[in-house]
């Protein structure tokens, strides 16, 4: 974790992210026809989320993914008030250490109750929280209300308190579903 941390810091200094790191072209080489169709319908920073978290996408991947239909062109604003009303938001929450659980519940007034711990480490949410703002976070990815990537930016505003959250605003709707959040 402390390696994730310095890479972090080093594309801070660069002027770089993890993103850019990330060759869409060479990504989308191995790729199948149908995956092709789904990546090509993001604009680009969006298609290296999605790369970064899905790799090699199986069927579920795909099938999940093809229902997806971007609400806007550019990442959304949306009110950190407003995603703690997902429940399963709330889900991301209760997944993190209790001393960051402690301190959302704090910092926004809830009653969160921690449940299993998948990164048992507080110190790597209250150090990313730190040392990155939320001004110059990447968007992170919600899907029908949910923040389903870049939760760990999500954590971070939480415990920051931020008053919004940069997101890339999904639905899974045949029909797409009035914006949350507004322009950025």
């Amino acid at each position: 974790m402390k390696l994730l941390m310095e890479q972090w810091r080093q594309y801070l200094i660069e002027g770089d992210s993890k993103m850019d790191a990330i060759d869409i072209e060479k990504a989308k080489e191995s790729s199948s026809e149908e995956w092709l169709e789904i990546l090509n319908r993001f604009p680009e920073g969006l298609q290296k989320e999605i790369i970064d978290e899905r790799p090699n996408p199986n069927q579920e991947d795909i099938d999940w993914f093809g229902k997806w239909q971007l609400v806007n062109q550019k990442p959304q604003t949306i009110p950190l008030k407003t995603l703690l009303q997902n429940e399963h938001n709330e889900g991301s929450i209760e997944r993190t250490p209790k001393e960051v659980v402690d301190t959302i519940n704090k910092n926004w007034d809830m009653k969160v109750i921690p449940d299993k711990t998948y990164d048992p480490k507080p110190t790597r949410y209250f150090d990313y929280a730190k040392d990155f703002s939320g001004d110059s976070a990447l968007p992170s990815v919600m899907v029908d209300g949910e923040i389903v990537f870049g939760v760990g930016r999500f954590i971070a505003a939480l415990i920051r308190h931020d008053k919004n959250l940069k997101v890339w605003e999904i639905t899974t709707g045949g029909t797409r579903k009035k914006s949350v959040g507004g322009d950025t």
